[in-house]
C-alpha cells in the first residue's frame, strides 16, 4: 500500500514536473524571441544612416521579419499613399518586386479592412480564395501570373507611424496552412511595434538629411549637397558609354531686378527660376542652386547640341512666361565629361563658357 501510494505520488510530481518545464520551456521560447526581436531592432537603429532611402529600410525590416517568425518563407511589405489613397508595395521576399510594383490596392480590398478593419493583425487561411472575391479582378489576375498568390496561409499585421495608418506586412507560408498560430499574431503585433518606431526614426532622419540638402529659398539642391555628390557623379560617366554634362548658370540680371523690386521679388525670381530649371530635366538629372543667383545642373545623355537645345527651351519658356512681367535671363556654359577630367577641371571649363556667354549677350546688347 505504501508502495503505491508512493508511486502515485511520484507520478503527480512527475507530471508537475513536466508541466512546469513544458511552461519554463514556452516561457523561456517566448523570451528568446523577444529578446531577438529587441536586439535586431536595437542594430537596425543603429544602421539607420546607411540606408539611402526608406525602400532599402523596408527591405531590411522585411528581410528580419521572415527571420523571427518561425514558419515564416516569403513575405511583403505595401505603404499606404495618402495622395491616391492606394497601397504601393514596397519590399518584396519570394516574389518578384518589378511586377508587383504594377499592382496596388484600396484599403477596402485588404482582409485586415474586412476582418480587423486595419486595426489588428490576423491570419487568413487559404488567401486566394479571399482575393478572388474581395479584391479588383485586374489585381487578382496580375498576383496569379506573377506567382504572388501561391501561398496556404498569411500572417497579416497594419503598420502605424505617429497614429495614422502608414501600410501592411504580410507573412507568408506556401506550403502549410497551420504555418502561423495565436501565438504567432502576438509575436507580429511586437515586431510591428518595434518597426513602427525604426520607420518613423528614418522618416525623420530622412527630413533632417533633405533638410540639410535642400537650399530653404528655391527648394532644389544646395551646392553642399552637390559637392557630395559629383565625385560620384564622374565616377559613373568613366564607366559609362552615356555621355553626362555640367551646366553652370547665371542669372545676368538678377542685380537689376533687386535693386528695381526689392529683395522680396527678388528671391520670389530666384524661386520661379529654380523651378523652371527642375521642370526642364530629366528625373534622373540633377540641379542645384550653386551660389547667390548661380545654378549648376548635371545632364545625363544626349548630345551637345541636345543640351543646347534644352537650355534654349528654358530661355524661350522664360521669355513667353515672365513672373509678374519681370523678364528673366541668364547666361549658361556647358563642359562635357571627359575621361581623366577632374571635378575643378570639369566645373572650370563650364564656368569659362558661361562667362564667353554673358561677354557675347553683353556685346549684343550695347549694339
Amino acid at each position: 500500500m505504501v508502495y503505491i501510494f508512493l508511486g502515485v505520488i511520484i507520478l503527480i510530481l512527475s507530471t508537475i514536473c513536466i508541466i512546469f518545464y513544458r511552461k519554463y520551456d514556452h516561457i523561456k521560447f517566448l523570451y528568446d524571441r523577444t529578446n531577438d526581436i529587441t536586439n535586431t531592432m536595437m542594430r537596425v537603429s543603429e544602421e539607420l544612416r546607411d540606408f539611402k532611402n526608406l525602400d532599402d529600410l523596408y527591405m531590411q525590416l522585411l528581410n528580419d521579419t521572415l527571420k523571427l517568425i518561425t514558419g515564416a518563407e516569403n513575405g511583403t511589405i505595401l505603404i499606404y499613399n495618402e495622395k491616391t489613397d492606394l497601397l504601393e508595395y514596397k519590399a518584396a521576399v519570394g516574389y518578384d518586386m518589378e511586377s508587383l510594383r504594377k499592382v496596388e490596392f484600396r484599403k477596402e480590398e485588404l482582409f485586415l479592412f474586412i476582418t480587423k478593419k486595419l486595426m489588428a493583425p490576423d491570419i487568413i487561411r487559404n488567401p486566394r480564395s479571399f482575393d478572388k472575391k474581395y479584391i479588383d479582378p485586374g489585381n487578382y489576375n496580375n498576383l496569379q501570373n506573377n506567382k504572388a498568390l501561391e501561398m496556404k496561409v498569411c500572417l497579416s499585421a497594419p503598420l502605424y507611424v505617429n497614429g495614422k495608418f502608414h501600410g501592411v506586412i504580410n507573412i507568408d507560408n506556401p506550403y502549410n496552412e497551420n504555418a502561423f498560430d495565436k501565438n504567432d499574431i502576438r509575436f507580429i503585433q511586437y515586431i510591428c511595434r518595434q518597426l513602427e518606431v525604426a520607420i518613423t526614426n528614418a522618416k525623420l532622419m530622412n527630413k533632417l538629411i533633405e533638410a540639410l540638402r535642400i537650399d530653404k529659398l528655391t527648394g532644389i539642391y544646395n551646392r553642399r549637397y552637390f559637392d557630395d555628390i559629383i565625385e560620384r557623379e564622374i565616377i559613373r560617366a568613366e564607366g559609362s558609354i552615356e555621355s553626362q554634362y555640367l551646366v553652370m548658370i547665371d542669372m545676368d540680371n538678377f542685380k537689376g531686378i533687386n535693386d528695381n523690386y526689392g529683395h522680396r521679388i527678388g528671391d520670389e525670381i530666384l524661386t520661379y527660376f529654380a523651378n523652371v530649371l527642375r521642370k526642364g530635366i530629366e528625373p534622373r538629372d540633377i540641379v542645384a542652386r550653386y551660389a547667390g543667383d548661380e545654378f549648376i545642373m548635371v545632364i545625363h545623355g544626349g548630345s551637345m547640341d541636345e543640351v543646347e537645345e534644352r537650355i534654349y527651351k528654358v530661355r524661350e519658356y522664360l521669355d513667353n512666361n515672365k513672373l509678374n512681367g519681370i523678364s528673366i535671363e541668364f547666361s549658361a556654359g556647358i563642359c562635357k565629361f571627359e575621361k581623366g577630367m577632374s571635378y575643378d577641371r570639369i566645373l572650370t571649363n563650364a564656368d569659362d563658357n558661361m562667362y564667353a556667354q554673358k561677354r557675347e549677350r553683353n556685346s549684343c546688347r550695347c549694339k
